[in-house]
């Protein structure tokens, strides 16, 4: 049996990771250098080292298809030929090829309204839910409503159906409505922020077409200044399910690119010849959003999510005046020590650099345990594997209840420890002052 099966994949999960450059095939070549770079053991010293690695600037974010990420992927192939894993990717290497299409919009796109004109990205953004969307040429606006109950396929035909409401099913339970030539979901601004940026700045990726394409609605998402735009200037409240409005024309096709992407995928094999078949498959994905069309304030962004992080580990709204008002005076103090420091790089540490090499510690340390011990797991082993339920503890603390396994686990040391902090008036000390911590210490 195969103990082991690592895959890393920009798509999909299975161990491993992958994705690579449109135009060139990763290289076999082994390791420089054969030496320990990284402990047996699983820790954090060792996971730091390795996500620093590949989630540097040299990796241009990763984005699936770049050369960055293809950088990322040898860099995963040379770990696992490193650690003597068996290669399971296309013709006895560690890499299966992925062909993919890359979908981009131009930024500077408009929608005709009437004689309105409707910014991409800020106003309206198509979605991509098909390889080829269907052009709007003087296409006219038909208003829906929430669901468009009552409308019949001959009324939508060849329209922009205008529903107000978020896209699910009951917002398309009206099968009609995908006889349209479009639909607008006027919801454009109930995605947050970083949604938005992230929908209207990054390219979408798909399988490449093969052969006739079923004509599917073109999705748009819009703003509510657009909504009113659709009907000329005509408040939502004032429509009809069935009323229509002007003509809309634009060009919503995006700018296609072949790419190629790579999987890694390896294998560490078990011993038990019955179940030779039989594999236990760990994965994350490899690449990220690789970068920015524009440069950032990095001490800015990273104020910003440091404060969200606060607000949400503590209970509190995000974005509020009182944020925004420390975030200045935060940016403040930066200014004071230097200059703004640009940066266009998604790093993607935690999405998912830090999954990624988690799985090369793992398997690093499954693969060196088990030569080092002769052991070799089965299926069975994990599939007998139960935990065990157990009823927690439970303690409240100024107002709060926790809870704590049982012993044999320590947590019931935690509810004792808060039990007697409880009886002191912790809050009237210094935070994290000496008395302060003193005070939990002993």
């Amino acid at each position: 049996m195969k103990v082991l099966r690592l895959a890393s994949w920009a798509t999909a999960a299975s161990v491993a990771v992958g994705c690579a450059a449109p135009s060139a095939t990763p290289s076999n070549a082994p390791s420089p250098t054969a030496r320990a770079l990284t402990d047996a053991a699983i820790t954090p010293e060792d996971l730091r080292r390795r996500v620093f690695i590949y989630a540097d600037d040299s990796m241009q974010g990763r984005e699936t298809g770049s050369p960055g990420n293809l950088r990322a992927v040898q860099y995963i192939e040379r770990e696992l030929r490193r650690l003597q894993l068996q290669p399971a990717g296309d013709s006895g290497s560690f890499f299966q090829a992925v062909p993919l299409e890359r979908r981009d919009y131009p930024r500077d796109r408009t929608l005709q309204v009437g004689a309105v004109s409707l910014a991409f990205g800020t106003e309206y953004y198509p979605v991509q839910v098909s390889p080829t969307l269907q052009p709007l040429s003087g296409v006219q606006a038909i208003w829906a409503g929430e669901d468009g109950a009552g409308l019949t396929a001959e009324q939508v035909r060849g329209k922009l159906v205008v529903l107000q409401a978020p896209v699910g099913a009951r917002s398309l339970s009206n099968p009609a409505l995908l006889q349209a030539t479009a639909i607008a979901f006027a919801q454009w601004e109930s995605i947050d922020g970083t949604s938005r940026n992230q929908l209207s700045t990054q390219p979408a990726f798909g399988p490449p077409p093969t052969g006739p394409q079923r004509a599917v609605p073109t999705v748009l998402f819009t703003t509510v200044n657009a909504e009113r735009a659709f009907f000329g200037g005509r408040e939502s409240a004032s429509l009809k399910i069935g009323d229509v409005g002007v003509a809309v024309s634009g060009d919503l096709q995006p700018v296609k690119q072949r790419v190629t992407a790579y999987n890694v995928v390896a294998v560490w094999p078990g011993s038990d010849a019955a179940l030779r078949g039989s594999y236990v498959a760990i994965g994350a994905h490899n690449d990220h959003l690789g970068m920015a069309p524009q440069a950032y304030d990095h001490d800015s962004l990273r104020a910003w999510h440091i404060a969200q992080w606060n607000a949400r580990e503590k209970g509190a709204r995000p974005s509020t005046p009182e944020m925004t008002a420390g975030i200045r005076v935060d940016m403040a103090a930066l200014r004071r020590a230097g200059p703004a420091r640009m940066d266009s790089v998604f790093n993607g540490a935690d999405d998912d650099g830090s999954g990624s090499m988690g799985l090369l510690e793992i398997a690093e340390a499954i693969v060196r345990f088990s030569r080092a011990n002769g052991g070799a797991h089965s299926v069975q082993d994990f599939e007998r594997f139960q935990p065990e339920w157990v009823t927690p503890l439970g303690k409240t603390y100024r107002g709060h209840t926790l809870h704590e396994i049982p012993p044999n686990g320590q947590g019931i040391a935690a509810l004792i420890a808060l039990g007697i902090l409880e009886k002191f008036d912790i809050a009237a000390l210094p935070v994290d002052g000496v008395a302060s911590q003193h005070l939990q210490i002993e």
